[in-house]
């Protein structure tokens, strides 16, 4: 976490996003 000046916020919220999402696909894929 340190040395990341520029928005780390903001690239701990596209993880997250990245995470979401993944974990949305395979759900759907388990689903279906």
């Amino acid at each position: 976490m340190m040395g990341v000046d520029c928005h780390p916020t903001i690239e701990i919220h596209v993880h997250v996003q990245f995470v979401v999402h993944t974990m949305k696909r395979h759900f759907n894929m388990l689903a279906l």
